[in-house]
């Protein structure tokens, strides 16, 4: 009080028994409704944060998925760079020597499309002719108009 400059502190008066109960009732009911809405408040804080972990942790998941699609992609195109610079080779080889036979057995390594759902036997034998690959093509280009012959490369010739 003297802090404040309210005065020196006065005497507290005696509470009678009635007023004494109504006052402990109020303040225990404070108490306890503080208590609640401070639990609620503490729960609901750590609800928000379980959220955001889970959250988190999820868009970490999409990141990783996407890292690991992009780097089997990356594989991918090196494998298809490869199999170009063989066909590449290949190819030289046959302009070289247009009147050499192709040696198949060197071309059975070479898969066009390294996705296992494409080369499915189920997707191989519903092609119709005309949805051969273009390296099948070429070789039946190769073998009819250029060499004169008429042997026709299928998936099973290969």
């Amino acid at each position: 009080m003297y802090v404040m400059n309210l005065g020196k502190p006065t005497k507290v008066a005696k509470l009678n028994e009635q007023m004494a109960i109504e006052l402990g009732a109020n303040l225990m009911g404070e108490v306890i409704i503080f208590t609640v809405a401070g639990g609620c408040l503490f729960f609901e804080y750590n609800r928000q944060s379980v959220k955001e972990a889970k959250k988190e942790a999820d868009r970490q998941a999409q990141v990783q998925k996407f890292t690991d699609d992009i780097q089997t992609l990356h594989e991918s195109s090196q494998e298809q760079e490869k199999q170009i610079k063989y066909l590449t080779t290949v190819v030289e080889e046959l302009a070289k020597n247009p009147k050499q036979k192709i040696n198949l057995e060197k071309l059975k390594p070479v898969e066009l499309v390294p996705s296992s759902d494409l080369n499915s036997p189920d997707d191989l034998s519903r092609k119709s002719p005309d949805d051969k690959s273009v390296v099948h093509r070429a070789l039946d280009y190769y073998e009819k108009d250029v060499k004169g012959t008429r042997k026709i490369y299928t998936d099973k010739n290969l």
